[in-house]
């Protein structure tokens, strides 16, 4: 879902790249039973807003404080190929861009990786 208007930030492409590459990577990788994820971009008071949209099986809530942290990996994911720095990688750089990520997700019902880029 993106708009008809370019939405211009000044980013480093490669590094861009890789953190769309992290965020859509985990769609997949949790994607729910109907096979969607949605990418979307649009502007916003801060810039402009990127997210990954998924309808897996969503973060535990207890989870969901720790899921940026390096090496951090859910109980949920035990066994699953990863070394926990992905979602750590997309936050520093949305930090080095000087953005944000964050995260919604209910159990159950999929998740939602949002990145701010200022103009």
């Amino acid at each position: 879902e993106l708009p008809d208007e370019e939405l211009p930030v000044y980013a480093d492409p490669d590094m861009m790249q890789r953190a769309l590459h992290n965020l859509l990577g985990n769609a997949m990788h949790h994607i729910g039973p109907d096979g969607i994820f949605i990418l979307r971009a649009s502007r916003c008071t801060e810039g402009v807003r990127v997210e990954v949209e998924d309808h897996g099986p969503g973060i535990a809530a207890a989870d969901l404080p720790y899921i940026f942290d390096r090496y951090y990996r859910s109980r949920s994911d035990a066994g699953k190929q990863g070394t926990g720095l992905g979602l750590s990688m997309v936050r520093w750089i949305a930090q080095v861009h000087k953005g944000w990520v964050q995260a919604e997700s209910v159990e159950g019902h999929g998740s939602v990786f949002t990145v701010y880029l200022p103009f």
